[in-house]
């Protein structure tokens, strides 16, 4: 069965994504923060660089890159805000489109700087060479690796609060599938080795501009012997014993594998 999972766009409804260059009337403002980024619904933006990415309920969304948040502005992770599905989303996706322009300022032939095109969707493009650039996206995987149907391989990062785990994960390189992926991050991560990778599903991660491809896999063989430059820990799991203290983010595609093989047990 298809799963949309967060920062999706088909969880909005009445969403038209686009790059506008119409005019903005003042009209009354509905903002979101990240990591002193905000998205805006509306409002009369004379004095601050934004950008306007689409139109929802009618009104133009916009993502503006500020230091003066307020804190009585809902964050886009917080428990809260994670009941408005649609809000959410239209703020990960304008946090994505604010890193992307500030990392997409000048054309990688000429280098002259970009411009946003009014031809094409969303995009920016080369008013001296003409080439068009379009937003990045980083593919990674995620994988949840399970050891005799009981058990599931779970890590620690150092960073990491409390006794949240998560899953093995990691990007695409050149020259792999993502099956090659797969099995790359996980030896190298922990030193074991799979075998039955299987695909589950696939969530948009705008932190900043990813697209993670959610994967279970069987363990084939191998100790656990973690990479301590990636991980601070690596442990098999009981299934059974997998609760809520440990579970990554409800937005997050980790948190949906684990409540996937929640389910299959």
């Amino acid at each position: 069965m298809e799963q949309i999972l967060p920062f999706c766009r088909s969880n909005i409804k009445n969403f038209e994504f686009k790059l506008f260059h119409d005019k903005i009337e003042k009209c009354p403002k509905l903002v979101f923060n990240f990591n002193n980024a905000k998205v805006k619904i509306s409002e009369n933006l004379q004095s601050e660089k934004y950008i306007i990415f689409g139109k929802y309920q009618e009104k133009y969304v916009v993502a503006c890159e500020t230091d003066k948040i307020s804190n009585d502005f809902h964050h886009i992770m917080g428990k809260y805000f994670s009941k408005f599905e649609d809000l959410r989303t239209l703020a990960g996706i304008g946090y994505a489109l604010i890193n992307w322009d500030k990392e997409t300022k000048y054309c990688g032939k000429c280098g002259k700087i970009l411009k946003f095109s009014k031809k094409e969707n969303v995009a920016k493009i080369c008013s001296s060479c003409n080439t068009t650039y379009f937003p990045r996206l980083n593919p990674a995987i995620i994988v949840a690796v399970i050891k005799d149907k009981t058990h599931v391989l779970v890590t620690r990062k150092p960073e990491w609060k409390g006794n949240r785990y998560g899953l093995i994960a990691g990007f695409i390189e050149y020259g792999e599938n993502i099956e090659e992926t797969a099995k790359r991050e996980i030896t190298e991560e922990t030193g074991i080795k799979v075998k039955n990778i299987k695909y589950i599903s696939s969530q948009f991660w705008p932190f900043p501009y990813q697209i993670m491809i959610g994967l279970t896999a069987e363990y084939e063989s191998g100790y656990i012997n973690i990479d301590n430059k990636e991980l601070c820990e690596a442990k098999w799991l009981n299934i059974k014993n997998i609760s809520e203290e440990i579970l990554p983010p409800p937005s997050s595609i980790a948190r949906f594998l684990f409540e996937f093989i929640i389910k299959m047990t």
